[in-house]
């Protein structure tokens, strides 16, 4: 099955994650079979509804319900007994990633960059993002 990398994905979680050069590569490896059942889903959708299943909406959407699911994990497994709130952390987390995976495939573009350096910008890019999304967190909570 073909991933939003556009490579073939068979390794099972976590996947090749380590091999990715962009973020929408990465989010590709990193669970290969929530991806590929996603995409199976998608598919299921388009052909039931007999309609293209427009992809800025689409990656959104997914990325969306992943940060909730997480949040939501996150809250029953320690917020809901000690007072904590639902936080948004993984929400924004996953948004500000599918904003990129979207710019990514939009763009088309490869930037012509020694393969290890491109690894460091998507690992940079994607701790980067949590430690932001984390603390734009703790700073709204107090």
């Amino acid at each position: 099955m073909l991933g939003l990398s556009g490579k073939s994905e068979e390794w099972p979680f976590p996947g090749k994650f380590w091999e990715a050069n962009t973020v929408a590569d990465f989010w590709s490896k990193w669970n290969p079979a929530v991806h590929n059942g996603l995409l199976k889903a998608l598919r299921f959708v388009r052909r039931k509804a007999r309609t293209r299943i427009v992809v800025i909406p689409t990656v959104l959407f997914i990325f969306l319900v992943m940060g909730l699911y997480h949040d939501g994990v996150v809250w029953l497994l320690a917020g809901y007994w000690e007072d904590y709130g639902f936080q948004y952390i993984f929400t924004i987390f996953f948004l500000m990633n599918g904003l990129v995976v979207i710019l990514e495939r939009l763009s088309g573009l490869s930037i012509p960059l020694p393969v290890m350096i491109k690894k460091i910008l998507t690992f940079s890019w994607i701790i980067g993002s949590f430690i932001f999304s984390l603390n734009l967190n703790l700073h709204l909570l107090y």
